[in-house]
């Protein structure tokens, strides 16, 4: 989806998001930090939502620090690092998991990215607390990961998200249109939501 050619600002596109159901944005990878700004402002400032903010690519005291310096408040964000990780001990499983609570199903993650928070490993993490999942970003997976292992993994989030009543917003860098990552997740019943580098450019 996207809004017609008189739609100028981000808050536009962000106004259409159902904090309870899930979208993958599309866009820029040069307006990421503007993204994550705005997009955390709306759902923490304005529709005071807490957030589990999983960082794929880049660790999350750079996000944090951005939003601080933009005086948006990280009180309500649990953030998570998603890091590369090589198994070295070849007794030990060469995927990683953590789980999400007493009775839910592990969270696998693809073969080479182990999740941590604040520099520590997690094994378990409740998600009472949380209203959104957000994944910064999407694209970060192809380069290490194949259609299989990445579809695995979107289906444990999805369906976390669908089962915990939890909204799911998913961050796609739009460099590379044609590595099938928007396909994959189109076939999966995810709304997209294409966000053009004019709103950026107001």
């Amino acid at each position: 989806m996207i809004l017609n050619h008189g739609s100028s600002r981000i808050e536009e596109y962000l106004e259409l998001l159902n904090p309870s159901s899930e979208y993958l944005l599309s866009f820029s990878p040069f307006f990421i930090n503007h993204v994550s700004v705005e997009l955390m402002t709306d759902m923490l400032v304005n529709r005071k939502k807490a957030v589990l903010y999983i960082c794929v690519g880049r660790p999350h005291i750079f996000v944090q620090k951005i939003l601080m310096n933009r005086g948006v408040s990280t009180r309500s964000i649990h953030f998570m690092d998603m890091v590369l990780y090589v198994c070295r001990d070849s007794s030990k499983p060469s995927s990683s998991k953590i789980i999400l609570d007493e009775n839910g199903s592990p969270l696998e993650i693809p073969t080479i990215f182990k999740l941590f928070k604040v520099d520590q490993e997690i094994d378990r993490l409740s998600l009472d607390d949380v209203d959104l999942l957000v994944l910064d970003n999407l694209s970060e997976l192809r380069t290490y990961n194949n259609d299989d292992q990445i579809r695995r993994f979107m289906e444990l989030l999805l369906r976390i998200s669908r089962e915990k009543g939890k909204g799911l917003v998913i961050f796609h860098l739009n460099n590379r249109p044609d590595n099938g990552l928007r396909n994959l997740i189109e076939s999966m019943n995810i709304e997209v939501l294409e966000i053009p580098n004019e709103v950026f450019q107001g």
